[in-house]
């Protein structure tokens, strides 16, 4: 029995994770076709110069911190405190005064939701995808950034709000566990996708 549920969720998780990924490959092929300019990742020179480390940090560091931080706190657990000391250290790191507001605010809500007897709202699940989202702008020029249109921002920024809402899924109907390994799994094949075609 529990072999058939083990078995089913990671049928699941790899369907998910190859349809992921068509969509994706799907949204490069539109931005090409719209002309749209997509800015180069910030230092992507020492990325390259670097690859080990950085491929170790894309691929474990980055899916444990980014969870621990974005998808543990939506349901009731006992560590907060873990969740918050990443928190902290994601608002010392970001430069822009949006994503410092915005990660204080869903520190601030995750502390009131995680000593309240209220059950954890969809609104608090559906505002950490969006600082999530949000606060991969870090991984980009500013400068660039701010020269794109709405389509072009949009367009940048919706593989990581489909991660976002993906790995949430995960987190409320599996576990933390699927939701970490989906999003280690993820990061792994756009770091070989990003190398190859690069």
């Amino acid at each position: 029995m529990i072999r058939k549920i083990i078995k089913s969720r990671l049928l699941i998780l790899i369907g998910v994770l190859f349809i992921n990924i068509l969509i994706l490959l799907t949204l490069d092929l539109l931005e090409v076709f719209l002309n749209l300019n997509k800015p180069e990742i910030d230092n992507k020179e020492e990325i390259m110069n670097n690859i080990f480390f950085y491929s170790l940090f894309l691929i474990l560091i980055a899916p444990i911190l980014e969870e621990v931080l974005y998808r543990l706190p939506i349901k009731k657990n006992s560590f907060t405190l873990l969740s918050l000391l990443v928190g902290v250290i994601y608002i010392l790191i970001f430069d822009l005064l949006l994503i410092r507001i915005c990660l204080g605010i869903y520190l601030a809500s995750m502390i009131y939701f995680r000593f309240s007897k209220k059950e954890i709202p969809k609104l608090f699940v559906i505002f950490s995808i969006f600082v999530f989202t949000i606060s991969h702008i870090g991984n980009y020029n500013l400068l660039d950034i701010k020269s794109m249109n709405l389509l072009g921002l949009f367009f940048l920024f919706l593989p990581q709000l489909i991660l976002g809402i993906i790995v949430t899924y995960f987190r409320m109907k599996f576990s933390f566990k699927h939701a970490l390994w989906y999003h280690a799994l993820y990061n792994s094949i756009i770091f070989l996708l990003a190398i190859y075609f690069d």
